[in-house]
């Protein structure tokens, strides 16, 4: 381990990140929370994905020849997510531009100080760094 993060060659920890999609910051931001009403609305269409007349609109966010009776759970997420960011209010897109612009900045800054990550960094700044270091 130690070797991988002094020769880093492939360039992996300085690799920008790249931006979340819409339809990856929409499910964060409106799926993800505990008490999400769209957490239960996404629940109940997964669980008729067997009646094609009730998920057809999502079979153009589908890789092509998808089984949608047999669909990963994941998979059918993301395009639910995907479709439900075609119809986003003004209001709504400001919000997962907003997340986008927040997460890369984020990601940013956890490339260029790792050691934030550490769960005690609040408590000890200095003692976080080197223990990142010490790796």
């Amino acid at each position: 381990m130690v070797s991988k993060l002094l020769l880093d060659l492939a360039g992996a920890n300085s690799r920008k990140k790249p931006p979340l999609q819409a339809w990856q910051a929409y499910s964060a931001l409106y799926y993800r929370p505990k008490d999400s009403p769209l957490r239960a609305e996404v629940r109940a269409l997964f669980e008729q994905r067997h009646n094609p007349d009730a998920v057809a609109y999502l079979a153009d966010f589908l890789p092509p020849e998808t089984d949608i009776g047999a669909i990963d759970f994941l998979i059918f997420l993301g395009a639910f997510a995907q479709e439900r960011c075609m119809y986003l209010s003004t209001d709504e897109e400001e919000v997962v531009r907003a997340y986008i612009e927040a997460d890369q900045l984020l990601a940013l800054e956890r490339q260029d100080y790792p050691w934030r990550d550490d769960n005690d960094y609040e408590d000890n700044p200095l003692l976080a760094e080197n223990r990142y270091i010490q790796r």
